[in-house]
């Protein structure tokens, strides 16, 4: 019984092979040797002018962890075992800082007490670093305060899980 239900099969299998077609041939490319060479020598029809178009870069890449801040981006990314907080507008592109300085807070498997560190102008003109010295591994949740004077009582506050 196995081996006419395996006969069938092969035959079946045989049937729709054999009913398949061949694709239609091509009919050959003909080049005429005996053509004028104006037609050869004919100019190009001028490209469109949606062809000029610039296409549109994709936006730029923001260096370590990116944070969306309403239309703005901040990238968080330690350098040197020291954080540095970038600022980019919304087409990605660096920005002055629109804050005075900065403070994190995470907590950390070594000690009870969460870590801190102030992040104050430094490390070039769209960025705020820190002086302290951050231990591996990166991988944690920070609590960023950004303030925006020295007696700012209403600081922004965002919350980042962190990993580098």
């Amino acid at each position: 019984m196995k081996s006419l239900t395996a006969l069938c099969a092969a035959l079946a299998l045989a049937a729709t092979l054999g009913a398949q077609t061949a694709a239609p041939a091509k009919p050959p490319v003909r080049i005429d040797l005996d053509a004028p060479a104006a037609k050869a020598a004919a100019p190009k029809a001028a490209p469109k002018k949606d062809d000029k178009k610039k296409k549109e870069e994709p936006p730029p890449k923001i260096p370590g962890f990116t944070i969306a801040r309403g239309s703005t981006f901040l990238g968080l990314q330690v350098l040197d075992g020291h954080f540095k907080l970038s600022f980019y507008d919304a087409k990605k592109k660096p920005v002055p800082p629109d804050v005075a300085s900065a403070i994190l807070r995470w907590k950390v498997n070594y000690s009870l007490d969460p870590e801190r560190a102030l992040l104050t102008p430094g490390g070039g003109a769209n960025s705020l670093t820190s002086e302290k010295v951050i231990r591996q591994p990166y991988n944690f949740r920070i609590t960023m305060l950004l303030l925006k004077g020295d007696d700012d009582q209403n600081p922004e506050t965002l919350f980042v899980d962190f990993q580098q």
